[in-house]
């Protein structure tokens, strides 16, 4: 489903223009166009706020408590308004749900990230054993899987209002991430950090056209042309013997969303919808990939990854007109570079493996919020009802601002971006085998292209290793 992001921005530009006055809201049946609704006053249309809820649906005065993480690199919660674009936005979409159903939110946070990931949920089954009570649980990617094999949260598919196949949960998270009939913590609008941890290819234009490149890129894109073979066709060895780069990778991990890129995963589903290890891990598909991607930077003098011995960044190869395209793994580039870029530019999604493949696949890193609901969560409905207005609120009121604050004004200047930003969105993948990065442990298998290594080493290695930890996951979630 479309998130009609350009319309959305160019309103926003719009009420700028007209000094805060209202604009008009979708035609009845479309999807909400994010950014169309002021603080309380919603859309004329349905329910007023573009979901389904109920319009009635109230919880007199009840408080929300949530456990969350506090290093988040975009907070999840405000207490107040602010002069800065994304932090009201957040304060805002949290504003609209608790007006909406007559309730506060009481927020904790604490240490959670991959050196505090343990601690977290240590920290949280202590909680729940005391009686401390929550409804609402934010937490780095990777301690929600700890959570998960912990027994800490209950099945999102059992709560009353929640409905993951909305456009606010993008991706396909239920499908990827169900275990049998049970799916255990989500992602979507409801947290900017969905939005600005996505991974995206950013194209400089005017060296594009300098080096005599005629194919449109966003054209390439559209017509499915944007594969592997193509990029490097148009791209390797364009750059001559200038000392510029062809392509810069930001990092090794780079190769996560090459990964997911080609339609690969690590764990897939049987017919039970249980966990198995994915046949393609196996198969030539995957020996292939693997070589084109590890090729991809060794055998090409003019392609580059950025690390600490070699002090590539995009700001000092991209930002610098010295490359010509960036691999990043963040929208926060886009946020803290691009947006003053003296240049044009494209922001496009990684390139497929080839045009047979069914879709452009993003991911997003692991610096993403991931909710879930503890097993003794007092009240479904509240948790399931808060969780879906969390996510259809920050649909409408903050992911819009966080591409604008992205862009600004070059963005509103370029729909073929705003284009390409909706399809990055909606292109977002997850999978068992990473998001389950104790438990499972696979996470990393595809960065291993960075270094000198054959793939069938790698995976022959800890085969059986991988094969136990996906059973172990499987028996004790689905």
């Amino acid at each position: 489903m479309k998130h009609k992001l350009l319309q959305s921005l160019v309103l926003l530009a719009l009420l700028a223009l007209v000094l805060g006055l209202l604009a008009g809201c979708g035609k009845k049946g479309e999807e909400p166009a994010p950014g169309t609704t002021d603080v309380g006053g919603g859309t004329t249309e349905g329910n007023g706020y573009g979901d389904n809820l109920p319009e009635d649906l109230r919880f007199d005065g009840e408080v929300v408590h949530v456990l969350t993480w506090n290093e988040t690199r975009d907070d999840d919660w405000y207490s107040a308004a602010s002069s800065e674009t994304i932090p009201h936005a957040v304060y805002t979409s949290r504003e609209v749900v608790a007006e909406r159903f007559n309730l506060s939110f009481d927020v904790v946070a604490q240490n959670g990230s991959w050196d505090f990931r343990n601690e977290f949920i240590a920290n949280l089954r202590a909680y729940i054993q005391t009686g401390l009570q929550l409804d609402l649980i934010g937490q780095y990617t990777p301690a929600a899987a700890l959570g998960a094999m912990n027994d800490l949260y209950t099945n999102l598919n059992e709560l009353p209002y929640l409905d993951l196949g909305n456009p606010w949960w993008p991706g396909n998270i239920q499908e990827s991430c169900s275990i049998g009939d049970n799916v255990y913590f989500c992602s979507g609008d409801i947290t900017p950090t969905c939005v600005t941890a996505i991974g995206s290819v950013f194209v400089n234009l005017d060296l594009w056209e300098s080096y005599g490149i005629e194919e449109n890129v966003f054209d390439l894109v559209n017509n499915r042309e944007w594969t592997m073979d193509k990029m490097q066709e148009l791209v390797l060895g364009v750059v001559g013997n200038s000392g510029d780069y062809g392509i810069v990778m930001a990092n090794r991990g780079i190769y996560d969303n090459l990964f997911y890129a080609g339609g690969l995963t690590y764990v897939d589903h049987d017919e039970d919808n249980q966990l198995i290890m994915s046949p393609d891990i196996s198969g030539q598909k995957m020996s292939d990939w693997y070589d084109t991607c590890h090729d991809l930077l060794y055998d090409n003098e003019d392609v580059a990854a950025g690390d600490d011995v070699n002090g590539l960044t995009i700001e000092n190869t991209f930002m610098t007109q010295d490359a010509l395209i960036y691999m990043s793994q963040v929208m926060t580039d886009a946020r803290d570079y691009l947006k003053d870029a003296a240049f044009d530019f494209a922001v496009v999604p990684y390139p497929m493996a080839d045009s047979q493949q069914e879709n452009y696949r993003s991911i997003t890193g692991y610096w993403v919020t991931m909710f879930s609901v503890p097993s003794t969560a007092r009240n479904p409905e509240l948790s399931g009802a808060v969780l879906e207005a969390l996510g259809s609120s920050s649909y409408t009121h903050l992911t819009p601002k966080v591409y604008e604050e992205s862009f600004q004004h070059r963005f509103l200047q370029t729909p073929e971006n705003a284009e390409m930003l909706d399809l990055i969105h909606d292109s977002i993948v997850y999978d068992s085998g990473r998001l389950f990065a104790d438990d499972i442990a696979m996470f990393n298998l595809f960065r291993n292209a960075y270094y000198d290594t054959e793939w069938r080493t790698l995976y022959g290695e800890r085969y059986t290793i991988w094969m136990a930890n996906i059973e172990r996951v499987t028996v004790k979630l689905g």
